[in-house]
């Protein structure tokens, strides 16, 4: 509609937008593409590693979070849709600069869960790459207490730490 709306706050975007908000829901998919496409770039900053790096919304992982037609979504993954392409079904967005944060399409590429595990590996970022799953250890002591628990007989931490010499800590 070309209205001015003054947003305030810790909005997405602050400050003046030409969008009134109801005329969004009507906007082509190629105009919402772009005005994405404009928030990313808007909402990014470039560093000296080449990354450029979002400095809005993340999640607990340090990725950027972008909200696409009332949906929150990962924002290098709307950055390699809209800059690169479409993402093939049952692959991920990775990053080869390895840095959540970047929405650098340079630095996205698409691959495998699989894909996504190796090259974890051969760049050191994952403890095992033996294709082994994390399992716990078991040992006699804490079988013991897993005995005490099965049976129904009830004790504090402290006489189970007395029993088994265990640390409560």
């Amino acid at each position: 509609c070309g209205a001015i709306k003054r947003v305030k706050g810790r909005s997405l975007e602050s400050g003046a937008t030409t969008s009134c908000g109801a005329c969004v829901s009507r906007m082509s998919d190629s105009d919402y593409d772009a005005m994405i496409k404009r928030r990313i770039v808007a909402n990014s900053t470039p560093v000296a590693s080449g990354c450029l790096e979002w400095f809005r919304s993340r999640d607990k992982n340090g990725y950027g979070r972008i909200q696409v037609r009332g949906v929150n979504c990962r924002a290098h993954v709307e950055a390699y849709r809209l800059f690169t392409g479409p993402i093939p079904y049952g692959h991920c967005v990775c990053h080869s600069c390895d840095n959540p944060r970047c929405v650098n399409p340079d630095h996205l590429f698409t691959g495998t869960h699989q894909d996504n595990s190796d090259d974890k590996c051969r760049k050191g970022r994952q403890t095992r790459c033996d294709g082994r799953k994390h399992r716990r250890t078991v040992n006699e002591k804490t079988k013991s207490i897993r005995l005490i628990t099965v049976n129904g007989t009830t004790h504090t931490m402290a006489e189970w730490s007395r029993m088994t010499g265990i640390s409560p800590a």
